[in-house]
């Protein structure tokens, strides 16, 4: 009786421990994937934190890569779960928005490494990874333009808001919110946050002169017009050819899988002459984001040091990011792996311009939050951190001109998309 009562147990028992198992490789593939990127995690790395040999894990999951498309069809299940939660009819179309961008939220906070997996995995060979992250942005577009749409035929978007970017930014910027959020901030506060400055945005009135014409902004254009003048000498030298064509090249493979030999054939060099000018991978990575952070520091501090407005200061700023994010756009892709690259330690130079950056924004919000020009939705360092999210989060919006991103990001982070 007790034999045959264990054997009808074990099979399930089995199956128990094995689900278990799985659930635990999960969870800490999913920590090691948001803190080393996906290339940069090796399974034996997964197998020594889950306690395992390597060989046993080939036992749960037949390559990394169907373990990928096991974390990210959770994340897409999640995301797909959250857009057909029944809705509350008592919501206005503004409720609808915020309630659906919390539960955005909070899904993306549960599946960090799977976010790292949809930046990119080179050279796919698993055809379920690859559909999955080809349809990503289908997963909840459909609700975002009707959410969006409802608020519109509502009167509550103004007639000066771009309804198709404001639809991808709530989009990218909900799903990755997990990727910006401080220490701290629970899912809910970001994407209330976000939400609030894309529709009632941080000037509590409309401005009395057009902030175009201010000094701020001209130092803005004139930083901005420095890029291409400093561009077109860069590439007389092979040096720069190479750092150019590198930094496509680490925004399409992802920082981690780059080697030296994909940067010499996007080159047109041999590995050897490669050599020359960089000792290693990591050193032209260096380079590349060297020259990009220390240009953000030195337009922020430009325009800071202008003697304007709080507005005046945060419209200028405005500008210069949104062109920032379409001129520098593989750089500002590599910058997805910010956590990852700042564990490494050799690029403690990105924490230390990001904070110098920080502070030009505290001191223009600070001012007008004393004056009263400016509002603030959330804690400073909150608010700024998902401004950045936001205002990058159009970078890669297709067939739009810097133009018209930034006559955008203007309307809604600055003025609110709502009207007032």
């Amino acid at each position: 009786m007790t034999r045959m009562g264990s054997a009808a147990l074990a099979p399930d028992t089995g199956r128990r421990g094995k689900q278990d198992k799985r659930t635990e490789i999960l969870a800490v593939s999913s920590d090691l994937f948001a803190a080393k990127g996906y290339t940069g995690t090796s399974m034996r790395d997964i197998a020594a934190d889950t306690g395992m040999l390597a060989g046993s894990l080939y036992y749960h999951f037949a390559s990394k890569e169907v373990l990928a498309a096991t974390m990210v069809r959770a994340l897409r299940d999640d995301v797909v779960a959250a857009t057909q939660s029944p809705e509350v009819p008592t919501d206005s179309p503004l409720d609808a928005i915020r309630r659906f961008a919390r539960r955005i939220a909070e899904v993306s906070a549960r599946h960090p490494g799977a976010l790292q997996v949809c930046h990119g995995v080179p050279e796919m060979r698993n055809a379920e990874l690859e559909t999955l992250l080809s349809s990503e942005p289908r997963w909840s577009d459909k609700k975002w333009q009707a959410l969006v749409g409802d608020a519109e035929n509502a009167s509550l978007v103004r007639p000066e808001v771009d309804t198709r970017i404001l639809r991808e930014v709530l989009r990218v910027a909900l799903t990755y919110s997990a990727t910006v959020a401080p220490t701290g901030s629970s899912a809910r506060r970001v994407a209330d946050c976000m939400v609030d400055m894309l529709f009632h945005g941080l000037a509590t009135k409309p401005a009395d002169d057009d902030l175009s014409d201010s000094e701020a902004a001209r130092v803005a254009r004139e930083v901005i017009t420095s890029w291409d003048r400093g561009d077109s000498r860069m590439l007389s030298d092979r040096r720069d050819r190479i750092l150019e064509a590198a930094r496509h090249v680490f925004a399409e493979r992802g920082c981690d899988a780059t080697t030296t030999r994909d940067i010499a054939n996007a080159v047109g060099l041999t590995q050897g002459s490669l050599y020359h000018h960089f000792d290693s991978r990591d050193a032209i990575l260096v380079a590349i984001l060297e020259g990009f952070s220390s240009r953000m520091r030195e337009a922020h501090e430009a325009i800071g040091a202008v003697a304007g407005t709080p507005l005046e200061t945060i419209d200028a700023l405005i500008r210069v990011r949104t062109a920032a994010g379409k001129r520098f756009e593989p750089e500002v892709s590599i910058l997805k792996s910010w956590a990852m690259l700042v564990a490494t330690g050799k690029f403690d130079f990105l924490e230390q311009d990001r904070r110098k950056t920080h502070r030009v924004w505290e001191r223009a919000c600070a001012a007008g939050v004393r004056d009263g020009s400016i509002t603030m939705p959330a804690s400073t360092r909150l608010v700024i951190q998902c401004l950045g999210e936001i205002l990058w989060s159009t970078h890669a919006v297709s067939r739009i001109s810097t133009e018209r991103l930034t006559r955008y990001n203007l309307e809604t982070v600055l003025w609110g998309a709502s009207p007032k």
